[in-house]
């Protein structure tokens, strides 16, 4: 029966046989190869190497403690989730660039020059900067870095090329409008503050006028269809009143002239009144304020009129025949048709307040002179109702002035 043989352990490289070999530089067997002791004849059994131990070194293997740093003897192939090439401060294969601990953390813009601009986190190029070719729309701007392609943006607050104003919004209510064009009345925007209205447009015809403000009456600009004039003011006896309607003016005066009661009836009143209208260079035609036994200016004259009854020099006598009927004038009618003054005094009338005949009292209807007749007068310095009914009979043989109104009736 054959002895057992011993059981020899060793260290290092190779097996131990009568003598060690030394090992080739940078191999190593595991520290747990043994020799087993083996019975009866035949060659030895060993277990299969396992590679545990750094072979730069020969010491322990690093633990790849996973803490995310490369440690102290870990090294991209025993350690590659901790050891990657990016940031090691060599360009490797796949990398454009590796600065190590300078790469950037968050690879944020860099506005240095592109010299000094850091490698990015993934050492695929640099960080974002002005001269990259690509505008960066948070950080650059059509001022700063046209190179990179970067164009005008209106509402970035930087006033470029072909903006007129950028006060950093977008807003359209403010002086600078979302186009980075200055607000401006007829923009169809409404600045707040300043307009009170905005219709697009500069027109002084429609609801809104080229001040930006709504159309009223008395704003000196006529409203169409809603508006017959309007002449910026609150005269009531020029051309346009205070409701902006067109007014239509009709003359009033007394007679230079005096007359006794045979004025030729009616019709030969209003041809007095005529000539000397016709001779103090007034247009228009003109009637005499008379009445007769049957008829009076309520009768002949236009009553609808809602215009403006005016004494030679513009003062106001009435507003319309409405007015003038009321038995209140706004002027006493004393001037003749060559805007002279006259004293106070009698005028042939036979009308009463209304503009009705009073019927009696008209020199047999204006055809008489006869003392024995009378005629009915008004007094030309009243506003009352005297004006055209104070005194009930005065002889026809009397000379008189005589009322004449402007009426294309």
């Amino acid at each position: 029966m054959s002895q057992p043989r011993p059981t020899l352990s060793a260290r290092g490289c190779g097996f131990l046989f009568l003598t060690l070999t030394a090992c080739p530089q940078g191999s190593y067997l595991p520290v747990t190869d043994t020799l087993t002791e083996t019975t009866g004849s035949g060659p030895s059994a060993s277990s299969e190497p396992t590679a545990t131990s750094d072979p730069t070194t020969g010491s322990e293997p690093p633990p790849c403690n996973m803490n995310g740093a490369c440690d102290q003897g870990e090294s991209v192939l025993l350690c590659p989730d901790e050891c990657k090439a990016c940031g090691n401060g060599e360009i490797d294969e796949g990398e454009v660039c590796d600065d190590g601990v300078a790469n950037s953390k968050d690879n944020a813009y860099h506005p240095g020059s592109p010299e000094t601009a850091p490698c990015n986190s993934s050492c695929t190029g640099k960080v974002p900067f002005c001269g990259d070719g690509t505008c960066q729309v948070d950080s650059e701007e059509f001022l700063s870095c046209a190179q990179d392609g970067c164009m005008p943006v209106c509402g970035n607050g930087v006033v470029e090329e072909g903006e007129a104003c950028d006060d950093g919004n977008l807003e359209n209510t403010d002086a600078c409008l979302n186009n980075c064009k200055p607000a401006s009345c007829g923009d169809g925007f409404l600045e707040a503050g300043v307009e009170e209205c905005d219709d697009t447009n500069l027109f002084d015809d429609d609801a809104c006028t080229s001040l930006c403000k709504p159309a009223k009456c008395g704003d000196g600009f006529t409203w169409k269809d809603m508006e017959q004039c309007d002449d910026a003011n609150d005269v009531e006896t020029d051309a346009c009143d205070v409701a902006c309607k067109t007014v239509e003016h009709r003359k009033v005066f007394v007679s230079s002239a005096q007359y006794p009661g045979a004025l030729g009836g009616l019709t030969g009143a209003d041809n007095k009144c005529q000539m000397l209208a016709t001779m103090a260079g007034r247009s228009g035609t003109f009637k005499a304020w008379l009445s007769d036994a049957t008829a009076g200016p309520v009768d002949r004259f236009d009553v609808s009129f809602n215009g403006v009854y005016e004494r030679v020099d513009g003062a106001l006598v009435a507003h319309g025949w409405g007015d003038l009927v009321d038995e209140t004038l706004s002027a006493p009618i004393t001037l003749d048709e060559t805007g002279n003054a006259t004293a106070d005094t009698g005028v042939w009338s036979n009308t009463g307040g209304s503009g009705a005949t009073l019927k009696g009292s008209s020199c047999t209807s204006w055809t008489s002179s006869n003392g024995m007749i009378k005629g009915a007068l008004g007094f030309s310095s009243s506003v009352d109702s005297t004006w055209t009914d104070y005194d009930p009979g005065q002889a026809c043989s009397g000379a008189n002035n005589i009322y004449c109104f402007e009426d294309p009736v």
